[in-house]
């Protein structure tokens, strides 16, 4: 195979960029959510999914291996169970994506002030519970999450930082709700410490989810504290956002080695950087963006992307469930997605004397404009190594104990 990259480089590929097979599937079942974060782009529709498109798609497109359902919020998406059980149907690992907002229901404590205000009272909570159904917040304690969640394999945990950070962009209390559901899931069966270090673990896993950018870059150091003392693994996510200056290729050569510095051997303390580039960056050569080649995303309103970040306004429209009466025409799909991958997730002219660019493909085109990568300026792990204590044989020890995560769990 040979990649031209449109301009005839003659390039020799050690794999076809352009050979699909989807694997993974992005849900999201809602775009309404019970938070108002500021940084977040799908939070204020009125969608939900429909859930005979998430059986076409699994029944269509057999050689699919994970799942991960977003939102919205979807604890109060009205379908989630029955979304859930359409994919462990097909044995799929199923990720989910949760704000823990949920660790509040069922908590008001009962004040009346006296038995004079009882009736006040009652009024009010009858108003509080009008206003959960309206959000679809149909359970009513959050141990009732765990009916919700039972068949979940993974739950994402979203942080954006430590309290006065994680609740400027979220919303006040958000973060202590985050850490009480931390500990009600450990307490019920999810990353059972410390055999979920151990290879082989099968268990129902956890770990936090953090978008960074230049906001919160600086509070990464004190998230991987937070991510030790609660034995949990931490995925950092770029921030997608028009508002925050690009981060530079220094900050992500310093983020990336602090990571890597971070993680151990044994995989007692794992963290990583959910984009291709990180990967690379540290000696995975066969890592790769996987939006359109091996994954694809429904939303709520009948649209498929090639992934979870390509996503309205601007976005690529690989298909439509609605308009095609909730059928799924594979021809159809992949003659756009073959599209897609040929002409719009192109190598970009500052990639091409990269020498991962055959692999890398430049990594993630959703945010490629907000990251200046490293490998651009030829620097990888291995000009770091030896001046942060960590020899080639650890770093690939702790790139493998990432990888046993991401066999299951859905990171990206």
């Amino acid at each position: 195979m040979v990649d031209t990259h449109g301009k005839g480089a003659g390039i020799k590929m050690e794999y076809d960029p352009y050979e699909i097979d989807i694997t993974d599937l992005v849900l999201y079942l809602n775009d309404y959510c019970n938070m108002n974060c500021r940084h977040c782009y799908y939070r204020q529709g009125n969608h939900t999914i429909d859930t005979r498109w998430i059986q076409e798609a699994v029944d269509n497109l057999p050689n699919i291996k994970k799942a991960v359902i977003v939102g919205g919020e979807p604890t109060i998406c009205p379908v989630l169970e029955e979304a859930v059980d359409i994919l462990k149907s097909k044995n799929i690992a199923v990720t989910m994506s949760t704000n823990c907002k949920w660790m509040t229901w069922g908590k008001q404590e009962k004040n009346t002030g006296g038995t004079n205000n009882e009736q006040e009272y009652w009024q009010t909570k009858k108003r509080e519970e009008e206003d959960h159904m309206k959000q679809g917040e149909r359970k009513r304690s959050y141990t009732d999450v765990l009916d919700m969640i039972k068949n979940i394999d993974v739950i994402q945990i979203s942080l954006e930082g430590p309290p006065q950070i994680n609740d400027s962009i979220r919303e006040e209390g958000s973060y202590m709700n985050s850490m009480d559901a931390i500990d009600f899931l450990k307490q019920n069966g999810y990353e059972k410490y410390p055999e979920s270090t151990r290879k082989g673990y099968t268990g129902k896993r956890m770990f936090i989810r953090m978008t960074y950018s230049e906001f919160n870059l600086r509070a990464i150091p004190r998230m991987l504290r937070l991510a030790w003392i609660k034995h949990l693994p931490i995925v950092f996510f770029p921030l997608k956002s028009d508002t925050q200056p690009p981060l530079t290729s220094t900050q992500q050569v310093q983020l990336y080695n602090l990571l890597m510095k971070y993680s151990t051997d044994d995989g007692r303390r794992l963290a990583m950087s959910a984009v291709p580039q990180y990967w690379t960056y540290m000696g995975d050569t066969e890592s790769y963006c996987p939006a359109g080649k091996h994954r694809i995303n429904i939303l709520p309103d009948g649209w498929v992307t090639p992934c979870e970040m390509n996503m309205p306004p601007i976005f690529d429209k690989l298909y439509n469930m609605e308009k095609n009466n909730g059928e799924l025409d594979i021809d159809k799909l992949y003659r756009n997605i073959d599209y897609f991958l040929r002409n719009i997730k192109t190598v970009d002219d500052g990639c091409i004397n990269c020498p991962h660019h055959r692999i890398c493909r430049s990594g993630c085109l959703m945010t490629n404009e907000y990251l200046k990568c490293p490998l651009r300026e030829q620097i990888d792990f291995s000009y770091f190594g030896d001046r942060i204590g960590v020899s080639t044989g650890q770093r690939m020890k702790r790139v493998g104990q990432l990888n046993t995560i991401i066999e299951r769990a859905f990171v990206c």
